[in-house]
């Protein structure tokens, strides 16, 4: 009886497993597939195909950027077999240009959520998403599909080089880190409920490894100067007497690096559920931090040339500590201060007093050494 009730019922139960997700073909049968390049003029949401491969998508391109195992990094994809989701809102912005806003997905979608295409519109952002770029997805292809996403929309729409963002929504490494690996592409990120780090961190003894392979100098420097990043996060991962790692990777990381541009903003559990269903507020929130800079910035175009590092990255750069390298002594103190503000946060006074002394010795002409002072005298007799 159980296998005839299942029998009679397969077609319902598949049907509703197609209409949740679980099944993500990359066009419906009655779907029409329509070249990107034929869009220019043209608005509302699409499936489409791209034409052209960016030249850093290349397998050898991407590996002088970021070093992955050959595992990660995977055989090179075949741009003609893919289908993206396309957004494109009715006008451009008021310097006639659009933003652009590429997906990475943690599964096989492409499309925003549900109440993100009003948003779109109201920001002049168009959007682009590969359908088959999950975290099942071999690194190295979902990287070069994202690269040849904001190759093909340069190509065809006017975009503001200062307003290309990657919407970050799987924490998966290394491709989560995309926006620090190229900076000369993309301006910002906004990332969904994770972040990650390429140094490592520390609360009390607790040792958090680095889970990014570190960037060329050359892109962290650049990455420092015009990079925006958003994480919106939520409430319940936020766990009263725990590390927070998200803030961690803020404080230890972007801050104490010297990024100019980050913030998290917690988000209430019920805004941040299913994905096509998440909250329009926060998402416009993220775009609103990653635009703020632009009245700062020069009107010019943002794109910056890229000199390659002279070494390419190896694995051993995933070494302990290896972000206090940093290329200036304020960034380097700024980190070190960092560390020993974890060391307060965990009422580790003595190591805390250690380490602010010697920020004070190493970098006394800092803003670093300046707080450190201020510290020692707020925890002093703890």
């Amino acid at each position: 009886m159980r296998y005839l009730f299942f029998r009679a019922y397969l077609p319902f139960l598949l049907l509703a497993a197609f209409f949740a997700g679980d099944f993500a073909p990359s066009a419906l049968a009655d779907e029409t597939v329509v070249p990107f390049a034929s869009l220019k003029g043209k608005s509302g949401a699409f499936a489409v195909s791209l034409a052209d491969r960016s030249p850093l998508s290349k397998p050898a391109e991407i590996s002088k950027r970021i070093a992955m195992t050959a595992r990660q990094q995977g055989p090179d994809h075949d741009l003609s077999k893919e289908v993206f989701d396309a957004y494109i809102p009715k006008t451009p912005a008021a310097n006639g240009k659009f933003g652009l806003m590429v997906m990475l997905s943690f599964k096989d979608v492409g499309h925003p959520a549900d109440a993100w295409p009003a948003i779109l519109e109201k920001y002049h952002l168009i959007w682009l998403g590969a359908r088959k770029s999950g975290d099942e997805r071999p690194a190295g292809q979902k990287i070069g599909l994202l690269l040849d996403e904001v190759h093909n929309a340069q190509k065809v729409f006017p975009i503001d080089d200062r307003r290309i963002y990657l919407f970050a929504g799987s924490g998966q490494p290394p491709t989560s880190g995309l926006a620090l690996y190229y900076p000369d592409v993309f301006s910002g990120a906004l990332c969904y409920v994770q972040w990650l780090w390429y140094a490592d961190m520390h609360v009390g003894r607790q040792v958090f490894r680095a889970q990014l392979p570190r960037p060329t100098e050359t892109a962290i420097e650049l990455a420092r100067k015009r990079g925006r990043f958003f994480l919106a996060q939520r409430e319940s991962d936020v766990w009263p007497g725990k590390p927070n790692l998200s803030q961690l990777v803020l404080t230890q990381g972007y801050r104490a690096a010297g990024f100019k541009y980050a913030e998290i903003l917690e988000v209430p559990d019920n805004q941040m559920q299913h994905f096509e269903k998440n909250s329009g507020d926060w998402f416009e929130k993220g775009i609103e931090f990653l635009d703020a800079p632009l009245t700062s910035l020069p009107p010019e175009s943002g794109k910056t040339t890229f000199e390659e590092s002279k070494t390419t990255p190896q694995k051993s750069q995933l070494a302990p500590n290896a972000g206090l390298s940093a290329n200036s002594s304020e960034a380097t103190a700024n980190q070190a201060l960092a560390l020993a503000k974890s060391y307060v946060a965990a009422k580790r006074y003595d190591l805390a007093r250690q380490h602010l002394g010697k920020v004070i010795s190493k970098y006394p002409n800092t803003s670093a050494a300046a707080e450190a002072k201020q510290l020692l005298a707020q925890i002093a007799g703890k």
